[in-house]
């Protein structure tokens, strides 16, 4: 429904593509899993615009990782997902993730986290952060710029 944002960025030594999607949430489910269903080939096509394959796709995909809308996803080689244990929404739901071939993007440290914006500048009154802000707790992730592994 929303087309995905894709850019290439250069971070010192680490250059990558990122695919920034926001899933559908729609009526059901099961029109979350169709959207879902359709990422691996848009990874695909990204990694296959020239010899670069880092690619990071991220965002909001309205899906926790282990729902089998990303069965294809999960098929690409050494895909993983940063962040399928800590809820990424105030509403204790895993919907943003970062994905990316572990075997490409070496340069990941094993480093994320979450910023749970909620609890420290509004107590935990849930409403009040989400129309202040979001619904959803910003995720991060640490590579290393400094080695050009490709």
């Amino acid at each position: 429904m929303r087309e995905p944002f894709i850019a290439m960025f250069k971070a010192g030594e680490f250059d990558f593509y990122v695919i920034n999607i926001h899933s559908i949430y729609g009526e059901s489910v099961s029109e979350r899993r169709e959207e879902a269903k359709k990422l691996a080939g848009v990874y695909a096509v990204v990694q296959s615009q020239d010899d670069e394959n880092d690619v990071l796709l991220m965002g909001d995909f309205n899906l926790g990782p282990e729902d089998s809308g990303f069965q294809s996803l999960k098929a690409i080689p050494n895909m993983i997902h940063v962040n399928g244990d800590i809820p990424t929404s105030i509403k204790d739901r895993l919907y943003d993730n970062i994905w990316f071939q572990a075997h490409f993007t070496r340069e990941f440290t094993g480093t994320y986290g979450i910023i749970k914006f909620d609890e420290k500048l509004f107590g935990n009154n849930d409403k009040k952060a989400s129309l202040t802000i979001s619904d959803h707790r910003p995720l991060w992730a640490v590579f290393n710029t400094s080695v050009d592994d490709d």
